[in-house]
């Protein structure tokens, strides 16, 4: 083998060293620092009511292996709030924060700019990136009336609310009227006239703090003819809020009998009421009896005069309710007792039902043979007219013991009638004997569609 000269050698020797140190430079190399830098800072909105929310993005420029730590800063923490900082995590290019903003107080008199606050995101030594957010106080958005349409004597209610939550102290808010009416013209002034008393309401109405409205009472008084009221609220000079209240005259609301169902003859009491008080003159009703119809065959068996009721009830001003009589007589049906509007077509109905008299036979519990025993038949009202059948006929389970006339007719509008049962003698040694005497008759009303006979009876017992 040749041996190398010393050129070849020397060659070798600084190949072999130049191998060794690219070696140790791959073992030793550190690792890289990585660097994050804040592309963009955003908001979404970038104006809010105070109180609200708004949504802040951080975007780097671009993603690393690591988390990024942004430092927030907000230049009015008193009005709009950020956490101290926010995390992107490894592999992302943004992350999001909430805003939070608090209610500010302002003068409503006073047309002042909306305060703007700097809001700013860092990494490091690099400068901050920065948005601006606009925080604009809350401020009147709306005013509500419920309901809207009262009748005059009743009440309603105002809304009053705000664009956001109130601040410390709460918002004021001025309250007022004006109102107009559709009363006929008198000496020539317009049909529209000036009303400028009719409703109360107080003259201011307080949004408390964090609130976003408030409520407020309207009272009403009767009134004669439909009035319309403009209702005005506001908060300082700039912002004016108006609703419209229309107040009605009282309506006729309902009718009702106090019994609706009642022998004929005797009288019940029936009341009107209106939908509120009447004004100062007062409201007229007008009223009627009438045949009622209905039931299984739609008419309702009717014998006799009909119920009668004065023409007309007033009802005193101040007052919402009256009374009337009515008043029936002997018979039966089914009537409406009805009530109308003298100024508008509302009216209201309840039925009555007029009976036939209840009846039954009172009989003395013993009588001695041989002698008439002095029995009634008994009514619960006034006995009908002839056509409505004021006849009673009347029937004895032994007539060798006791007789009794065929019929007992009882004279229209009087309770009772006589009834003689004459009786045998008995021989002195024989056991007493129970007679029983039955008295048939008409029953009528209830809501049937014809009369009908039912059959009531009495004992009598005779002795020797």
């Amino acid at each position: 083998m040749r041996t190398p000269n010393l050129l070849q050698l020397l060659i070798m020797g600084v190949t072999a060293v130049g191998a060794h140190e690219v070696s140790a430079a791959v073992t030793t190399q550190k690792p890289t620092i990585q660097v994050f830098q804040i592309n963009n800072v955003g908001l979404t909105p970038t104006s809010v009511i105070g109180g609200g929310q708004a949504t802040g993005v951080v975007t780097l420029v671009q993603a690393g292996s690591g988390t990024a730590t942004v430092t927030l800063r907000s230049s009015s923490p008193q009005i709009a709030a950020v956490p101290p900082s926010v995390i992107i995590q490894p592999g992302a290019t943004s992350a999001t924060f909430i805003v939070q903003t608090y209610p500010i107080a302002v003068n409503p008199n006073t047309a002042t700019p909306a305060p703007s606050v700097q809001i700013s995101a860092a990494i490091g030594p690099f400068p901050p990136k920065v948005v601006s957010l606009t925080v604009n106080p809350a401020t009147l958005s709306a005013l509500g009336l419920n309901p809207a349409n009262v009748a005059g004597g009743t009440n309603a209610t105002g809304t009053v609310t705000i664009s956001g939550p109130a601040p410390s102290g709460g918002i004021t808010i001025a309250l007022s009227s004006a109102g107009s009416s559709s009363a006929p013209s008198i000496r020539g002034t317009t049909p529209i006239q000036r009303v400028p008393v009719g409703i109360n309401m107080p003259s201011q109405v307080v949004v408390a703090a964090g609130a976003t409205s408030a409520t407020f009472p309207i009272n009403t008084r009767p009134v004669s003819a439909s009035t319309t009221y403009q209702i005005n609220a506001s908060w300082g000079t700039f912002v004016t809020k108006t609703a419209t209240l229309t107040v009605s005259p009282p309506d006729l609301a309902s009718i009702s009998v106090s019994k609706d169902e009642v022998f004929g003859g005797n009288s019940i009491t029936a009341t009107v009421r209106l939908t509120a008080p009447a004004p100062s003159e007062g409201v007229t009703i007008n009223l009627r009896t009438w045949l009622a119809t209905g039931g299984t065959t739609g008419t309702f068996a009717q014998c006799g005069q009909f119920p009668s009721v004065p023409s007309t009830v007033t009802i005193a001003g101040g007052t919402a309710s009256a009374d009337f009589t009515v008043t029936t007589y002997p018979g039966y049906g089914v009537y409406w007792v009805e009530a109308s509007s003298t100024t508008t077509t509302q009216s209201s109905k309840d039925d009555l039902d007029v009976d036939a008299p209840h009846f039954e036979p009172v009989l003395p519990s013993i009588v001695k043979g041989g002698t008439v025993a002095q029995g009634t038949i008994q009514l619960s009202g006034p006995a009908m007219p002839p056509n409505c059948t004021n006849r009673y006929s009347v029937v004895s389970s032994n007539t060798n013991f006791a007789q009794v006339p065929a019929y007992v007719d009882v004279t229209p509008g009087s309770t009772q009638a006589a009834l003689p049962v004459t009786t045998s003698a008995l021989p002195a040694n024989a056991a007493p004997v129970t007679i029983t005497i039955s008295v048939t008759g008409t029953a009528a009303g209830h809501g049937a569609a014809a009369p009908r006979h039912e059959t009531y009876s009495a004992n009598l017992t005779i002795t020797p």
